[in-house]
């Protein structure tokens, strides 16, 4: 019986130490997390500021082509879209954004085709139209006219100022808004972002 009752004790050391070995780990970690919440790890894999959750543009954003074409949110689907809203004119900003935005699309080389870029304004396109802006062409950047200010609006909403300094935003093919950049950040940063999206993307 001595025996019998001390292999009894030695199989259930074995198994208690066998399921340490597979529940310690996860207890230990349910209680750091709730002991210090602190201090748990947050997960980041994008680069550009997060807009969670993502929102979809307004159906009617008040945008018009430069003919004078009404269009709406579904302008901007179909594809991921990098979009710069600007006040009026185009300044130096604005054109070294646009430059930016061209450089970080150039370099996606076979997928430059799954990303548009647009230009949006408040006041009247530049004379010469957006090819005018910079040495470097934007003959593949579509631009509209937003005489309302509703898309900067939008913005505004979602992020206080968004609208209004710079950002460039990122559209999924859903048309919704998804990331956004400021000005001075990398440029690497956007190029991996979309990198990112474009080959864990379905659609676009």
């Amino acid at each position: 019986m001595t025996g019998n009752g001390q292999g009894r004790t030695a199989g259930r050391l074995k198994l208690i130490a066998l399921a340490s070995l597979f529940f310690g780990p996860l207890i230990l970690a349910w209680v750091w997390y709730f002991a210090f919440p602190g201090t748990a790890p947050t997960a980041r894999s994008n680069r550009g500021h997060l807009i969670d959750p993502a929102q979809p543009l307004p159906e009617s954003i008040g945008l018009r082509t430069p003919a004078g074409e009404a269009v709406n949110r579904s302008v901007f689907e179909d594809t991921w879209t990098l979009i710069y809203v600007d006040s009026g004119q185009c300044g130096e900003d604005c054109a070294q954004r646009l430059y930016e935005m061209r450089q970080v699309w150039a370099s996606l080389h076979k997928n430059i085709g799954r990303v548009r870029r647009a230009y949006v304004t408040q006041g009247e396109l530049p004379s010469g139209g957006v090819d005018a802006l910079t040495e470097v062409a934007h003959k593949d950047i579509q631009s509209f006219i937003d005489p309302s200010g509703r898309l900067a609006e939008f913005f505004d909403g979602t992020v206080d100022q968004a609208g209004s300094n710079g950002f460039i935003y990122l559209l999924d093919p859903l048309g919704n808004w998804v990331l956004y950049y400021k000005p001075g950040e990398p440029l690497g940063d956007m190029l991996k972002d979309l990198k990112r999206l474009l080959k864990l993307s379905h659609i676009g």
